[in-house]
């Protein structure tokens, strides 16, 4: 089995998460590792704090997926970042499918 890391973040952009989450997507990028990255709750509006972190994310190889119902929920629009539109069947989907799942909640 190919190694494949994702990475679950349910926090806002006042824990400073996205960027210990970004650092270590990088990381695994540089091993060519593939990297998933699902937000939900609070971490969508952290995504949408760092438009920037976002874009490097993506250019790195990163597959970004923001919980639509969260995303709703806080005015937070996913296409204007580039994020997938996602449900928390994709949430089950994406963890079932990875080697390590490490969680920012």
């Amino acid at each position: 089995m190919t190694a494949r890391l994702g990475v679950v973040i349910a926090t806002g952009p006042e824990t400073g998460d996205l960027g210990h989450v970004a650092a270590l997507a990088h990381a695994a990028r540089r091993r060519g590792i593939p990297v998933s990255i699902f937000a939900m709750h609070r971490g969508v509006l952290a995504l949408a704090a760092a438009p920037a972190v976002i874009a490097a994310l993506h250019d790195a190889g990163c597959d970004l997926v923001g919980c639509a119902t969260s995303a709703d929920a806080h005015g937070v629009d996913l296409a204007v970042l580039g994020v997938v539109a996602g449900s928390q069947d994709d949430h089950a989907a994406f963890t079932d499918h990875r080697h390590r799942v490490v969680a920012f909640t």
